[in-house]
């Protein structure tokens, strides 16, 4: 059930390819901000339908733990979902890793875009992890 919905939000939002919004500092501030709002949007609702999952699962691997002796077809579906359950949340999981990279990657060509022609990246740098 969950695994689907999963599935499902992960590959809409990858065929809308928010990784792939551009970083050219020269579009409007409104246009920068609105799509880092998608990137959030998208970030929120997997980790929303992840967490639904993983609660799902601990739920069904409960309910099989307190079954004294489970058949066999109990089992078998409960390894086939806790299976397909792992796949998509891999997934979902490396994609939240890249969708959190896009929106740093924005952060730090704002920051850059924003710096002192005389200063250069890496004294911004070494300031920001001094903090």
């Amino acid at each position: 059930m969950f695994t689907n919905k999963l599935d499902h939000i992960v590959s809409k939002l990858k065929e809308e390819k928010l990784e792939l919004l551009p970083l050219d500092p020269t579009i409007p501030q409104q246009v920068r901000q609105e799509n880092m709002a998608q990137i959030e949007e998208g970030v929120s609702a997997i980790e929303t339908s992840i967490s639904k999952l993983e609660k799902t699962l601990h739920e069904f691997a409960s309910m099989v733990d307190l079954l004294e002796k489970p058949s066999s077809k109990e089992e078998e579906d409960f390894e086939t979902y806790a299976c397909k359950a792992e796949a998509i949340l891999s997934i979902a999981f490396d994609y939240v890793i890249v969708l959190h990279y896009r929106h740093s990657l924005d952060n730090f060509f704002t920051i850059v875009t924003r710096m002192p022609a005389n200063q250069d990246v890496f004294s911004l740098l070494n300031h920001l992890y001094a903090e």
